[in-house]
């Protein structure tokens, strides 16, 4: 079984949540304890006792929801946890990847994280995007991953990627590319 995704959007995608609050854990308070206890963790747990879901938003190694991750396997947190991994799975290939411009800079997207030679599969789809009428250039293309990403070369670990498998395992891994996409899959969280 594979993270499920979502096929490229048509048009919009998403619903809002008028009676949920989503907040980052880094903009919480600091907490005034000892210096002996670590304070995230103090934080993380006291926010995981109220909520209803965690939703891990993972776009590479490096940050974000990787410190969560590593209590994902806690009972009371694996419950509650989802998550969404950035281009675990492509989704945007074949004709999909240069049907509109939109969907190749998707295709972009997930070739920065699965491309063996980047800037030979950027240049291959920005000719395939040329012969479909997109005007995208290689250069149009970098731009768009360095405005996107931050990082020329997103990837996840092997120690990521397997602990996707448990929760793919669950049901509860969503990959998506694009933000309307992310925008979309939130919605398996209950």
């Amino acid at each position: 079984m594979r993270c499920r995704g979502i096929p490229p959007p048509s048009g919009g995608g998403g619903c809002q949540r008028y009676d949920s609050y989503a907040f980052l854990l880094a903009t919480q308070p600091t907490l005034d304890v000892s210096a002996s206890i670590p304070a995230l963790k103090v934080k993380f747990y006291v926010h995981v006792l109220y909520a209803d879901a965690i939703p891990l938003i993972f776009e590479h190694n490096t940050g974000g929801a990787l410190a969560e991750f590593g209590r994902a396997d806690i009972p009371l947190v694996l419950e509650k946890t989802h998550l969404f991994p950035r281009a675990h799975t492509e989704q945007y290939d074949g004709e999909a990847a240069v049907a509109s411009p939109a969907a190749v800079r998707a295709r972009a997207v997930e070739l920065a994280y699965h491309a063996a030679d980047l800037n030979a599969a950027l240049a291959d789809l920005a000719d395939r995007a040329a012969a479909n009428d997109i005007d995208l250039s290689v250069d149009d293309l970098e731009q768009h991953l360095a405005d996107e990403l931050g990082v020329r070369d997103p990837s996840y670990s092997g120690v990521l990627t397997d602990g996707f498998v448990h929760f793919e395992e669950l049901d509860r891994c969503f990959s998506w590319t694009t933000t309307d996409q992310l925008r979309a899959v939130l919605q398996h969280v209950p």
